[in-house]
């Protein structure tokens, strides 16, 4: 059974106040993970461009099924094996 989060909706708020409300955060994890040999040639703000333009275009499915906070969400999709 999923479990559905219910909390203030954040999405409410304009993209770019959220994405700067946790960009520290993503910014922290993504320096942390990427390898050595990516740092050089990837700076750690490309990565979260790349999350952000992301999110942004799936922020719809995000909103009709919150599964996640939208924190972890976000993180998710930072992470991602893709990036």
């Amino acid at each position: 059974m999923k479990r559905y989060y219910s909390f203030r909706p954040v999405w409410s708020l304009p993209l770019r106040e959220l994405f700067s409300r946790y960009r520290d955060r993503l910014k922290r994890m993504v320096h942390l993970r990427l390898s050595r040999r990516l740092a050089g040639r990837v700076d750690d703000s490309d990565v979260l461009q790349e999350a952000y333009l992301d999110a942004a275009r799936r922020l719809d499915e995000y909103v009709s099924q919150p599964v996640l906070p939208f924190f972890l969400w976000l993180r998710h999709l930072t992470a991602s094996p893709a990036r």
